[in-house]
């Protein structure tokens, strides 16, 4: 069976992570011009992002950068070493998505998944390294773009995920 950690997050730290997704949205909008930018939805994505990037930094203790617009799935990492994949689904669906890493995503970096039930319960579901992915995991198409997708049976257990020996640190921008 498969081994999850429950990780509940308070509603100072869904504060946080919707300042965080709010940063984002006004970034993209900004350098990228994107007019759905200001679209919910686009809001509720960087928001469930940055939900599963805090409680990958609750777990793991290292840290998570928000507020610096180099992070991202080509430059560095969400998390310490990880990328984070958040997916959503309903608490009676536990266990049932995939990690879904698109194509052009880094395959060097570790990746986590996390399923978010609501705003306070995730589950850290496990683990596996970009080019295993790409070697084990099923090609497929998600949101009209090339990617990987793996069941999470096929995930390393969440007991093997390396925790940060430091201090645990949250890494705010300046204006926090």
């Amino acid at each position: 069976m498969l081994q999850t950690i429950t990780i509940l997050l308070t509603p100072q730290e869904n504060l946080i992570c919707m300042a965080e997704a709010r940063r984002r949205v006004a970034h993209a909008f900004a350098t990228h011009c994107k007019t759905d930018a200001a679209d919910d939805r686009v809001l509720d994505l960087h928001y469930k992002g940055a939900q599963g990037e805090y409680v990958v930094h609750k777990f793991t203790g290292f840290p998570v950068y928000f507020g610096d617009d180099n992070i991202g799935v080509k430059t560095k990492s969400d998390v310490g070493p990880y990328e984070v994949k958040t997916a959503s689904t309903r608490a009676n669906e536990k266990n049932t998505k995939p990690l879904i890493v698109k194509s052009h995503n880094r395959l060097d970096a570790d990746y986590i998944l996390v399923e978010k039930y609501d705003n306070r319960t995730f589950s850290i579901c496990g683990w596996m390294n970009g080019d295993e992915i790409a070697e084990k995991g099923t090609k497929t198409v998600y949101y009209q773009k090339p990617c990987y997708e793996v069941k999470q049976t096929m995930l390393h257990p969440v007991a093997t995920i390396k925790k940060s020996n430091d201090e645990s640190e949250l890494r705010l921008w300046h204006l926090i």
